[in-house]
């Protein structure tokens, strides 16, 4: 990323928000209220960011909001005193229910001195535009289209505003992607991280075994398919690397389908359970089969230690749980 412009953020923080049922800077969205989502993005961006809202509405934040002294509620009324209040000529305008915007979109918009095609927020509007716009608002005329005529084409869909609680899950779900774009590149395992991940996974099927071993179905499949795969899947980035130390492997399974051995991905394929007693107790094994493999040839690969017992570890796990694969009953 670019570093930050000379230019002023200006936050439109919004007030009762009677369709959302509550303040909308105050939502929180990926664990983050909407309000301090939007001055981070504007802060990644603009050396200067102000706020502008409503004194009345006594929304917590964690920096000073500006009134913007209107008794009405209106976006023009915030972009008219964010612009009494920049410093810089140049002033990028983002309202607070757009939380799929992204940096380099308002790098693109800054850059173009435009606003959207889908229209005026968030926008660029310069000191400049301040006599139109009050002039506008002195006719009764509440409208910013118009006021900037130049328009950049940016990706829409990160341009979706929550104005309604369906709305918010609507750009939750989009937001599920958003690590893809920071993804961190995985750093090949020293051997206390390689100790502790087959640690936790040889412990976590131990667990899982004596799940099902109770009938308690559920939190076997669960450990299974979530904290068994999570653990396998880190392996396989740190296979990865073992097999080719300048591949371009990603965390938390990103993008796995590109970088990890083929063999791998198939055995993954069919190592998920279904709900079934029997099927859990399969997949059980196809994972630690998986796991096994890949952590004594990544522990060969890179010359890290392997200090567990993998028969033992297997036996007492088959003590619990016997392999169905091979004719077992449960």
């Amino acid at each position: 990323m670019a570093d930050r412009l000379a230019a002023t953020g200006v936050l439109l923080v919004g007030g009762g928000s009677e369709r959302f049922g509550s303040p909308k800077a105050l939502a929180s969205f990926r664990g983050e209220p909407l309000g301090e989502r939007a001055w981070r993005t504007l802060s990644a961006v603009c050396d200067e960011v102000v706020a502008v809202g409503k004194a009345d509405d006594e929304v917590e934040l964690p920096f000073a909001v500006i009134d913007d002294g209107a008794a009405e509620r209106a976006a023009v009324f915030g972009v008219i005193a964010g612009l009494r209040a920049a410093t810089h000529e140049t002033c990028l305008v983002l309202p607070v229910d757009t939380p799929l915007v992204t940096p380099a979109l308002l790098h693109e918009l800054v850059a173009a001195s435009a606003i959207p095609q889908t229209g005026p927020l968030p926008g660029v509007y310069t000191k400049s535009m301040l006599p139109e716009l009050e002039a506008r608002v002195a006719r009764g005329e509440l409208s910013l289209r118009g006021v900037n005529p130049t328009v950049a084409d940016v990706d829409p869909a990160l341009l979706l505003n929550v104005n309604t609680p369906t709305d918010f899950v609507v750009a939750l779900a989009e937001a599920f992607d958003e690590p893809i774009a920071d993804a961190r590149p995985v750093a090949a395992p020293d051997g206390a991280a390689f100790r502790e991940l087959s640690g936790d996974f040889w412990a976590t099927a131990l667990w899982a075994a004596r799940k099902l071993r109770k009938g308690e179905v559920f939190l076997g499949v669960d450990a299974v398919n979530g904290s068994m795969k999570r653990a396998l899947v880190t392996l396989m980035s740190w296979h990865a690397l073992a097999v080719d130390a300048e591949a371009d492997v990603l965390d938390a399974g990103r993008q796995v389908e590109r970088w990890a051995d083929p063999g791998a991905l198939t055995a993954l394929e069919r190592a998920y359970a279904h709900y079934d007693l029997r099927d859990a107790a399969r997949g059980l094994w196809a994972t630690i089969d998986l796991f096994q493999g890949l952590e004594e040839e990544t522990a060969r690969r890179l010359a890290l230690a392997r200090e567990l017992d993998h028969p033992d570890l297997r036996r007492r796990v088959a003590d619990v749980v016997r392999d169905p694969r091979h004719g077992a009953t449960l």
